[in-house]
């Protein structure tokens, strides 16, 4: 599978604000990295694996995971019509495969970040009504980054778990990167 580049290059930080969206940018193509290696190792039937009835797969992680992203960055933030179908984002039993949806991701990402690099400090703490929540603008971004993050390493969890020995890691201490990893 190839390897998914930044898609943005983010100016140098030079004020909270920047710093701060700056980060949350490299967290988000930190964790795309990650499901990329996931996805990468899994047939479109494991992608789609629920471990119990009521659980989730990764393809609906997948999903959730880009209507959040359109929801709380793009039209929250961004003033995009929000047309979230969130009940879909569980329900759904079966969809594409790995590059289908990395590609989704990688979409739904790049268009987060050119959101995120041109916010102001005024954005972020101006308040939004998002999802039936009062925020402000660095809440949003923080709640967005966080839950993408923590979707990650559950979907790292659901592959180890049907891999087995054979998951192949795509990070270790001695790799030479100087990013702090999430």
């Amino acid at each position: 599978m190839p390897q998914i580049e930044k898609m943005v290059t983010m100016p140098q930080p030079n004020n909270l604000a920047q710093l701060f969206t700056a980060d949350s940018v490299e967290q988000l193509q930190q964790a795309l990295q990650k499901w990329e290696n996931c996805l990468g190792q899994l047939t479109t039937e494991q992608i789609w694996w629920r471990g119990h009835p009521e659980g989730n797969s990764i393809g609906n992680l997948a999903l959730h995971i880009c209507g959040n992203l359109r929801q709380w960055i793009q039209a929250g933030l961004n003033g995009q019509p929000d047309q979230r179908d969130r009940p879909r984002e569980f329900s759904c039993q079966r969809g594409g495969g790995a590059a289908e949806i990395l590609k989704h991701l990688s979409s739904e990402i790049s268009a987060c970040e050119f959101v995120l690099k041109d916010l102001q400090e005024s954005d972020l703490v101006k308040h939004y009504t998002i999802q039936g929540f009062t925020v402000n603008g660095l809440q949003a971004v923080n709640h967005t980054v966080t839950h993408f993050v923590g979707h990650t390493h559950q979907v790292i969890t659901l592959t180890r778990f049907q891999l087995g020995s054979s998951y192949q890691f795509a990070w270790s201490a001695d790799d030479g990167s100087e990013t702090l990893p999430i």
